[in-house]
């Protein structure tokens, strides 16, 4: 007689099924193990796309008027006076500033020390000013910032001494910073990208052609004002311009990164 007894759910299983499990487990843990390092692999490659999926790569050449009518002429106007008017600004320190130093009595290195730093303050300013047009509406940004340059040239005209005039001229370096950043940016959300070259062109070589003949054009205002502190009247009358166009159109679609999404939708 052959005993032939049945094994209980308690049984251990046999020593060849213990080691197929533990075959199976680890030939899953190294599956798994290879398939995120090919993912991480992956991640950090670059991805290139053809040249004609690209913004604006073969599509037919856009006449400059029909791009400035697609995003309004309003806002390429008015970024191309205040960039113009910041240009005199910056001339009038420069040309003015030995009629400025008579007037306060100091010293050229105290002169030239506040000349300098104004345009120092302008770089100071750059990085929160691109900080800010990455998070919120850039047009906003621009009449704010101009609204305060205007006041603080203004400002400049009034300065009983040299400390005064030195901390004018801090406000406007920083607020006049967002020229770099915050222009450039409102006008690529606002015109489309064949024309935005362009665009970008005239609005820095008019600046360019006004700080050719900015140092004519603020001596004159000081010789017709006349006297020994004919200087204030530059910077009085640089400030009102720059208050009476500082608003771009708020409708613009200037939100961070805007146009950017939509070129990469449309491209999928």
């Amino acid at each position: 007689m052959t005993d032939n007894p049945e094994q209980g759910p308690g049984a251990a299983e046999p020593a060849g099924t213990a080691e197929d499990d533990t075959a199976v487990l680890t030939a899953a843990l190294l599956t798994e193990e290879s398939a995120r390092r090919d993912a991480q692999a992956r991640a950090g490659e670059q991805v290139l796309f053809a040249d004609d999926l690209l913004p604006g790569v073969g599509d037919e050449e856009m006449p400059l008027r029909e791009g400035l009518a697609m995003g309004g002429a309003f806002t390429f106007v008015v970024l191309l006076v205040l960039n113009s008017l910041d240009e005199l600004e910056q001339a009038a320190m420069a040309v003015l500033a030995p009629d400025i130093r008579d007037t306060f009595g100091v010293s050229d290195g105290t002169i030239t020390f506040i000349a300098s730093a104004s345009a120092a303050f302008v770089v100071l300013g750059a990085f929160p000013m691109g900080w800010l047009a990455d998070r919120i509406r850039r047009a906003p940004i621009v009449g704010v910032a101009s609204a305060v340059f205007s006041a603080m040239v203004f400002l400049s005209g009034f300065a009983v001494n040299a400390f005064m005039l030195f901390w004018t001229r801090f406000g406007a370096g920083i607020a006049k910073s967002n020229t770099i950043p915050v222009h450039s940016s409102l006008l690529a959300d606002t015109y489309p990208i064949g024309v935005r070259g362009r665009i970008g062109g005239l609005t820095h070589s008019t600046g360019r052609a006004v700080a050719a003949i900015s140092p004519l054009a603020v001596g004159t205002v000081a010789l017709v004002a006349g006297g020994d502190e004919g200087w204030r009247w530059a910077f009085f009358l640089l400030g009102l311009p720059v208050e009476c166009s500082r608003w771009p159109p708020s409708g613009s679609p200037n939100r961070p990164g805007a146009s950017g999404r939509r070129r990469v939708s449309s491209a999928r």
